[in-house]
């Protein structure tokens, strides 16, 4: 994997919001959450690569976690008591994608299944399964 660095990634609003994610932690666990501000570290995106090598199974293993929190709403204040409940997470989106990489896989072989990964959650009959209004969730 090259240097860690910022992942600049698009989000899916209408006019899509280039959304700057900061890593916060490297290595075999890499993590990097959103850099906004006025939100809560517990309220921003975040995506985490966890590889495990291979350990003479023959696989290294690859697992993506994309993570998508929404905030519970606070409804009114209590500044009579001077107590403000801090941020909680009411639900996360997410998506975990397991990649399973052989070691006798070639390079080629990880291109392509990467081309082809990105290329199935693009299809629009993948997309209206997870966004589309006859999603049955």
């Amino acid at each position: 994997m090259a240097a860690i660095a910022n992942l600049v990634i698009n989000d899916g609003a209408a006019t899509p919001v280039a959304h700057t994610l900061a890593p916060v932690q490297s290595g075999l666990n890499t993590f990097w959450r959103d850099t906004i501000s006025n939100l809560a570290l517990v309220g921003q995106v975040g995506v985490r690569l966890i590889a495990k090598p291979d350990n003479g199974s023959g696989l290294n293993k690859l697992k993506m976690i994309v993570e998508v929190p929404s905030l519970e709403v606070i409804t009114g204040t209590s500044t009579q008591s001077g107590y403000q409940a801090p941020p909680k997470v009411a639900f996360s989106n997410k998506v975990v994608l397991d990649f399973i990489l052989p070691s006798r896989g070639t390079n080629q072989n990880r291109v392509d299944l990467h081309a082809l990964t990105v290329a199935a959650l693009q299809n629009q009959q993948v997309k209206d399964a997870i966004t589309g209004p006859a999603n049955p969730y």
